[in-house]
């Protein structure tokens, strides 16, 4: 926890270094240093799927459906300032992941099949943050990388967490995913059809890789 603090303190005062004369914050400079800690520090929400997959594994049940329950209560705050439209994908999102909590309390679910839910979980945020991304790269930039930034963690986490043809798939979206983070700090026009290739994409990797419980 100590040193996601430096980090986040370290993000703040980067950002503000770099804003311009008017008080704007560059969009190369944040698409930059998004780009770097993409990898290093994970959602609160993916942190608390993670953990819930360790309690399960321990058959400490009750505790592992907590965590389910945080990682939601922290995607909600995530989105409380999206707009409408993004609000209800985000609704039926965490509705599915709230299924999740059933069955996890029963604590008669394989752990493989288990991972892959909590990996399906992390594709679909992912998705969503990429479908935010399309309705905010244009009009708000600033507010677009941040949105793609958080698709790419969950993406990442995802890798993480599943297996075998599932995680080949999902890492194939991933670097694909990051080609486009690189376009988009370099300063490249019209990506939202790019972007929402990756969002039909992840919708086929559902389709491929759904499992009972998600």
């Amino acid at each position: 926890m100590k040193k996601l603090a430096i980090l986040t303190v370290g993000i703040a005062l980067f950002i503000a270094c770099k804003n311009d004369k008017k008080g704007n914050t560059k969009k190369d400079d944040l698409v930059l240093e998004q780009e770097e800690v993409v990898d290093k520090i994970p959602n609160l929400s993916d942190i608390n799927f993670m953990a819930s997959l360790e309690a399960y594994q321990q058959k400490d049940y009750a505790k592992s459906a907590k965590f389910i329950e945080d990682g939601v209560a922290e995607l909600k705050k995530e989105g409380k300032n999206l707009d409408t439209k993004n609000k209800e994908i985000l609704n039926v999102s965490v509705s599915k992941i709230n299924n999740l909590v059933a069955n996890v309390k029963k604590g008669d679910q394989n752990v493989s099949t288990l991972a892959q839910a909590f990996g399906n979980a992390e594709m679909l945020v992912a998705h969503d943050y990429f479908t935010y991304t399309v309705s905010t790269l244009l009009d708000e930039p600033a507010k677009g990388t941040y949105f793609f930034s958080k698709a790419l963690r969950s993406l990442n986490n995802a890798v993480v967490t599943l297996e075998g043809d599932a995680k080949a798939d999902a890492k194939a979206i991933q670097a694909e995913s990051k080609k486009l983070a690189t376009k988009i700090k370099d300063g490249g026009k019209d990506l939202e059809g790019d972007i929402k290739a990756q969002t039909n994409k992840i919708k086929d990797f559902l389709k491929k890789h759904k499992v009972d419980i998600f």
